[in-house]
């Protein structure tokens, strides 16, 4: 009998001890959802809940707002967009007045419904936008969105390394075999390469490489793309999106896929060492958005935030602070020359026309099955 006892005891104290567990993690999962929310319930101040990827708007930037306006603005951070997106089907984006999706998620989260329509008349510096990033295929009538800033994918590569420092890089630098073009008489000797880890902008990438497309790509042709990915797994050094400056500054790689946002940094310490291009078949390019959810209460409020950002001053500020490309036209007349004729896409349309957006067409489940295939290869 005693037994009996001690064990029911036993198994009581185990229940309540699971039970408290699992409320501890739901109050967990209340608080991650629904934490702007509550935030605001005890603001008595009138303020703003923006949601975003870091190194967009600057703390600076934000200081400047709230004294201009008189509103408190809360900042929270998301790392991917899809972190974005799976939070909002969940809450609908409650508690949330401004958001930065990229350009693809745009679309998907207007066609989940879970975007207020922007009023691009009470943005007073909307007319300075440069025309080439608006009405783009996720928001074709800007209707949802207006960009904040965008950047350009190329390669950043030693320029020591080349036969010819003067001529232009292409693609097979990053997917052919070294050894080939050091035979071909293209580079001095065999040498590693960084590439992204993220498998839709590598498929996508390679898919410019063999097929001169990024849209439009077969399940046959997925198939070759990962063969063509084993292929080069000989010399990746990294996959990776970050550190790029350790492994060129080390000489530890030659060439890398890099986002132009982040190339601004290594010019900073070594521009006579390094160069970057935009490959002669093309490359991608990610324009960043500003976007109000559907179920804001501070719709006007969030007008102002956005407009304010979108001024020539601050187009320009977060260019010097974070490296992004800017929106506003007028912020171009204040990028130093050495960053124009690094970055040409910023004013030359031949350059401009060679980048492609990312669209919602790949099958990402079997890419990413793809992937993980190329990586445990």
């Amino acid at each position: 009998m005693m037994n009996q006892a001690r064990e029911s005891s036993t198994l009581a104290r185990r229940i309540v001890h699971r039970f408290a567990i699992a409320i501890v993690f739901l109050a967990g999962v209340l608080l991650f959802l629904y934490l702007p929310t509550w935030l605001r319930f005890f603001d008595k101040e009138q303020s703003l809940t923006v949601y975003m990827f870091t190194e967009f708007v600057s703390q600076d930037a934000v200081r400047a707002f709230e004294k201009e306006y008189g509103i408190k603005v809360y900042l929270q951070y998301f790392e991917t967009n899809e972190e974005l997106r799976a939070k909002f089907k969940i809450n609908e984006g409650v508690g949330y007045d401004v958001i930065t999706p990229s350009d693809y998620m745009v679309e998907l989260l207007r066609r989940d419904g879970l975007l207020h329509e922007i009023d691009t008349t009470k943005l007073t510096h909307f007319g300075e936008l440069d025309e080439r990033l608006l009405h783009c295929y996720f928001d074709p009538e800007n209707r949802y969105s207006v960009p904040i800033t965008w950047s350009a994918y190329g390669i950043v590569y030693d320029k020591k390394i080349l036969k010819n420092p003067l001529q232009s890089v292409h693609l097979s630098y990053l997917f052919q075999n070294p050894l080939a073009l050091v035979e071909q008489g293209v580079v001095k000797r065999p040498y590693k390469i960084c590439m992204f880890d993220d498998s839709q902008e590598v498929f996508l990438l390679a898919s410019l490489y063999l097929y001169n497309k990024n849209r439009g790509i077969t399940d046959e042709q997925l198939e070759e793309i990962e063969q063509l990915l084993i292929r080069q797994k000989k010399w990746v050094e990294s996959y990776t999106n970050f550190g790029l400056d350790y492994f060129l500054e080390g000489n530890i790689i030659s060439f890398a896929m890099i986002s132009s946002r982040y190339v601004k940094r290594i010019f900073e310490t070594r521009n006579d060492r390094f160069a970057f291009q935009i490959p002669q078949q093309g490359c991608l390019a990610v324009i960043e958005n500003f976007a109000i959810p559907k179920q804001s209460a501070k719709v006007d409020a969030a007008h102002k935030f956005i407009d304010f950002m979108l001024s020539r001053k601050y187009n320009t500020h977060h260019f010097f602070e974070y490296g992004g490309t800017p929106v506003n036209k007028l912020s171009y007349q204040d990028i130093p020359e050495k960053y124009i004729q690094a970055f040409p896409f910023i004013m030359y349309d031949e350059v401009f026309e060679k980048l492609h957006l990312i669209h919602n067409e790949l099958p990402l489940k079997k890419v990413e099955e793809l992937w993980l295939r190329v990586k445990t290869s």
